[in-house]
């Protein structure tokens, strides 16, 4: 909060050098380094400097507003160079030779009266020099060069067009085939860097976009079935930048009957992975007699319970495949 535009009279409203400390959070709590921890911008010119031309009397404190700016954040070149565009061309949405700055303004990004700081709570405005000094800047999907005066205010704006290229690329790493009898649980592992924003993907082209919620690479998408298919990368915050499509294929899956113990009484299913089209199967005992033929998958062998070790094979119709025989065997 402000030190209070007056003397000081003994009211609620009475200040001393101790108000002036807990504004300031010098160094010492004294007014020496009260002066030299202030901020000059942030004195009422009314009462600093003195008449005398000193900066020496707690009442050069009146009406100071320590209050720190509320700023917002965004990214500028780290130098600056002579022309507009050439500031432009050195904007890079992926961050390299880009610094941290903050601006006053209500804006999304930095506008003509705003001022940029270096610092977040506002104390040291950009240098901003005069005539060949553009810097180019940008913040979620807006760019612009800019140059400011030697109090770090905005004096010119020129917006970057076309905005700044995007880097955002993408690798596939590998992927794994499915192992369950829907043929759905094959993954697909992708590396990526300079990422600007979240990042999303697409696999239907750019139709629909998924948010994964780990935002770090590689990334893992999941739940894919057996098959070829591209996948699209984009950064929400670099001029939505999107990837070329990058291709994959997830191997078929290979056949398995699961789980080798079936506990009847919880979940009576024996699954069959790996197969296409209909098939039929049948279960034979140790006996050689034939106890189930099911067409259904998963099948339901409840009624096997405590039969002992069983084998089931499996035909496949289309293309035509026997699968099997693999031993299971079923618990109440």
């Amino acid at each position: 909060m402000a030190i209070p535009d007056n003397n000081g009279t003994g009211t609620s409203a009475d200040w001393s050098i101790q108000t002036v400390v807990d504004e300031i959070n010098p160094t010492t709590d004294d007014l020496r380094d009260c002066f030299f921890d202030s901020n000059t911008s942030l004195f009422n010119t009314t009462y600093q400097p003195n008449s005398t031309g000193s900066y020496n009397n707690l009442l050069n404190f009146r009406d100071y507003d320590g209050t720190t700016p509320s700023l917002k954040i965004f990214f500028a070149t780290a130098s600056n160079y002579t022309t507009a565009t050439i500031a432009c061309t050195n904007t890079n949405v992926n961050l390299g030779g880009m610094t941290v700055l903050y601006f006053s303004g209500t804006g999304a990004a930095p506008a003509i009266g705003d001022t940029v700081y270096y610092y977040p709570a506002g104390t040291v405005p950009l240098s901003g020099g005069g005539l060949g000094k553009w810097w180019g800047s940008f913040v979620g999907n807006i760019a612009n060069s800019f140059r400011a005066n030697s109090s770090g205010v905005i004096t010119h704006l020129t917006p970057c067009t076309p905005s700044p290229g995007c880097l955002l690329g993408g690798t596939v790493d590998g992927t794994t085939k499915p192992n369950n009898y829907t043929d759905d649980n094959g993954t697909l592992t992708v590396s990526f860097v300079a990422l600007w924003g979240t990042l999303t993907y697409s696999l239907d082209g750019g139709t629909t976009w998924v948010t994964p919620s780990i935002q770090l690479s590689p990334l893992v998408v999941t739940g894919l079935s057996s098959g070829s298919g591209t996948i699209l990368l984009a950064g929400s915050g670099g001029w939505n930048c999107v990837t070329p499509a990058l291709a994959y294929t997830v191997p078929a899956a290979t056949y398995n009957v699961y789980p080798t113990y079936v506990m009847s009484s919880t979940s009576p299913w024996l699954y069959i992975a790996g197969t296409s089209g209909a098939i039929s199967s049948q279960v034979v005992n140790t006996l050689g007699n034939i106890v189930l033929t099911s067409t259904a998958n998963p099948i339901d062998v409840s009624s096997l319970a405590n039969n002992g070790e069983m084998w089931i094979r499996t035909w496949q119709t289309s293309p035509a495949v026997v699968f099997g025989p693999d031993t299971f065997a079923v618990f109440q």
